[in-house]
C-alpha cells in the first residue's frame, strides 16, 4: 500500500508541474491578444503634438487592434517612470521624445532607461527651421560663421531638440553661443520677433506667417532637402551636414521594456494600418503634420545611428550643460 501511495503522490506531483507549466509566461504570450483596453501614455501635458497625435490616431488604432485605446497624460519623469515600470504584456504603449531623452542620458542617468523601451516606430518628424530676428546683425548663415560675439539662440527646456540643434549648429559652424530660454514655442517666437534672441529654431509651419510679414528672416532648413514653401532657403544637405537631420523632433511610440516580440509585431502591424487609413491621413493633412512614418526594423536601425551620432557630440553637449547653457 505504501508503494501505491508513493506512486500516487509522484503522479500527482507530475500533474501539478505540468499544469503549472501550462500557465508559464511563455505560454501566456501565445494567448489571444489583445483582450482588454490598451493604455497609451503621453508623458507631456495636453495640447502639444506629442498629445494631439495619439488622440488623432487612437480611434483608428482601436479599430485595427479590436479593443479601446485609452490616451493618458502623465507629464514629465513620472509618466516615463510609470511607462518604464509597466508590465511587459503589450497593454501599455507610450510616446517618447527619443532625441531629447537620449541626449539627457549623456549628462544624467534618470530612473528609466529609454534605450530599453521596445520601439514600434516613429509617427512623424517635426521639420524645423532656423530664423534670424531682423533686429540682429545676421541675415544669412555666413554671418553666423563670422560672429565674434555670442549668438543668442532662442529655445526652451534644458536639452530640448531645438536646444540641441542650436548647440550642434554652433559646434559645426564655429560660432560662440548662448541660449535664451523662453517658456515654450509661442514665447520663443515673440521673443525672436522682438529681438530678445538673435536666432531661433522651431517647426517650419510656425514661422511661415512671420516670414511673410517680414518679422523674421529664414536661415536654414533642418532637413535633407528644400521646402517648396521656402524657395531659395538652404538646408543641412546644402552645407554638407545631412547627418544632423537625425537630430529632429521624432515623435516615437514604444512598448514597455521586454514586451514579447509577437505582441510588439501585432502592435506595429495595427499601428501601420492605422497610419495608412483614410481617417488618419485626413487628420494629418488637416493638422499639417509631416507624413514620414517609419515603423519596425528600419526605424530601429535609424535609432541606433542617432544614438551613435549623439555620442560623437557628447563632449560638446556636456560642455554646454556644464557651462550653464552658454
Amino acid at each position: 500500500m505504501a508503494r501505491v501511495s508513493h506512486f500516487a503522490l509522484a503522479l500527482m506531483s507530475f500533474v501539478l508541474v505540468f499544469a503549472a507549466s501550462a500557465f508559464a509566461p511563455a505560454t501566456l504570450i501565445a494567448q489571444k491578444f489583445p483582450t482588454r483596453p490598451i493604455t497609451w501614455i503621453v508623458p507631456y501635458a495636453p495640447g502639444g503634438a506629442f498629445d494631439v497625435l495619439p488622440r488623432g490616431i487612437g480611434p483608428a488604432l482601436s479599430k485595427e487592434i479590436g479593443v479601446p485605446v485609452v490616451v493618458q497624460n502623465i507629464p514629465g519623469a513620472e509618466g516615463y517612470n510609470q511607462f518604464f515600470r509597466s508590465r511587459p504584456d503589450g497593454y501599455t504603449i507610450g510616446m517618447v521624445d527619443v532625441v531629447g531623452e537620449l541626449a539627457q542620458r549623456l549628462v544624467r542617468r534618470p530612473v528609466y532607461d529609454v534605450t530599453k523601451f521596445e520601439y514600434l516606430g516613429r509617427l512623424n518628424t517635426g521639420v524645423n527651421l532656423f530664423v534670424a530676428s531682423p533686429k540682429s546683425p545676421y541675415r544669412k548663415l555666413e554671418d553666423l560663421k563670422k560672429a565674434k560675439e555670442r549668438v543668442r539662440c532662442g529655445s526652451f527646456g534644458a536639452l530640448s531638440t531645438p536646444t540641441l540643434q542650436c548647440v550642434l549648429l554652433s559646434e559645426r559652424l564655429g560660432f560662440p553661443l548662448t541660449i535664451v530660454r523662453f517658456g515654450g514655442p509661442s514665447e520663443s517666437i515673440v521673443g525672436t520677433v522682438r529681438g530678445d534672441a538673435d536666432i531661433a529654431v522651431l517647426g517650419t509651419i510656425l514661422w511661415l506667417d512671420h516670414i511673410a510679414k517680414g518679422n523674421v528672416i529664414p536661415l536654414l532648413l533642418w532637413t535633407d532637402g528644400g521646402d517648396p514653401r521656402l524657395p531659395g532657403v538652404i538646408s543641412l544637405k546644402d552645407i554638407g551636414l545631412s547627418e544632423l537631420t537625425l537630430v529632429a523632433v521624432q515623435r516615437t511610440v514604444a512598448a514597455s521594456p521586454q514586451t514579447p516580440a509577437e505582441r510588439r509585431q501585432d502592435l506595429t502591424n495595427a499601428l501601420g494600418n492605422a497610419m495608412k487609413s483614410d481617417e488618419v491621413q485626413k487628420f494629418l493633412a488637416e493638422r499639417k503634420f509631416e507624413t514620414d512614418t517609419e515603423l519596425g526594423e528600419p526605424f530601429r536601425k535609424g535609432l541606433a545611428s542617432l544614438n551613435g551620432l549623439l555620442g560623437q557630440y557628447e563632449p560638446a553637449i556636456k560642455r554646454f550643460v556644464q557651462s550653464g547653457g552658454k
